[in-house]
């Protein structure tokens, strides 16, 4: 079971953006069009990639800075190689500095929206909602891909890459209290570097349904694993939204209209 919300939530609408790692660069894409078009979004929730944008932006970081600094990372910035290679082949420590700067070493409960990161439990291979505590153990748990990056110890438990359980989770959402979701998936889904550590028999991911929109980005054809086609990505993120800006656009109307029926009964 996913550890849950430490907090009620704030209800409205929970984005929710999936791992895909370099590919997820596709969210901040997404970022810069909802935020341009001023659609208002209390809840944010993410897996690897999706959750180190989701974080940034949950912090009150502008859509736009955050596609810069997507623009700029390199695999300098998430680590070197490792003496020990034992846990992972890289070293964190240049990423922890990179994000303690860029979330100004922060708890997730002093952000202005609900964010949480879903992660993996090593040993019990199921999902963690990450909500509370360190915003940049928070990440760094998220994007540990196994192999790649050691095992980040929070609150007892060692935890992976949150790809591996929970690619899309839109359950986490609903826990840190969306009452409307809208998630960004991928395809492909799951970089085929993280798929022998997923065959392993897993008991059943968290399934609250299906989100209310779901936003699907072909980035097919797309590196997963190099930089090279970051700023393409973002753009195929802008170009997506905005193609689908008046869908997202009318279920916004349409949850506000079905919330505004009951109030209107009783008067």
């Amino acid at each position: 079971m996913a550890v849950p919300s430490s907090a009620t939530g704030p209800g409205g609408l929970g984005l929710v953006l999936s791992s895909g790692a370099a590919r997820g660069a596709v969210h901040a894409g997404v970022l810069q069009v909802l935020e341009a078009a001023g659609i208002e979004i209390p809840v944010v929730a993410g897996a690897s990639a999706g959750a180190l944008v989701g974080a940034g932006w949950a912090a009150g970081i502008c859509a736009d800075e955050i596609a810069e600094w997507v623009s700029r990372a390199t695999w300098a910035d998430f680590g070197s190689a490792r003496p020990n290679r034992r846990l992972g082949l890289l070293d964190t420590t240049v990423l922890r500095a990179g994000l303690d700067e860029v979330l100004a070493g922060r708890s997730i409960e002093t952000f202005p929206r609900r964010f949480g990161a879903v992660a993996t439990d090593v040993l019990t291979r199921t999902p963690v909602l990450l909500d509370h505590g360190s915003a940049t153990d928070a990440v760094c748990a998220t994007i540990a891909v196994p192999g790649v990056f050691p095992p980040v110890r929070i609150d007892g438990r060692m935890l992976l890459d949150g790809g591996v359980t929970s690619p899309m989770p839109v359950w986490a959402a609903r826990r840190l209290g969306a009452d409307l979701t809208l998630a960004v998936r991928l395809r492909p889904e799951t970089p085929a570097r993280t798929r022998p550590w997923r065959s392993r028999v897993m008991p059943p991911i968290p399934d609250d349904g299906p989100a209310d929109h779901e936003l699907l980005i072909d980035t097919r054809g797309y590196s997963a694993w190099s930089p090279r086609d970051v700023s393409k990505l973002i753009d195929l993120g802008r170009r997506t939204t905005e193609q689908a800006l008046g869908q997202i656009e009318s279920l916004m109307i349409g949850n506000e209209t079905s919330q505004l029926r009951p109030a209107l009964r009783g008067q």
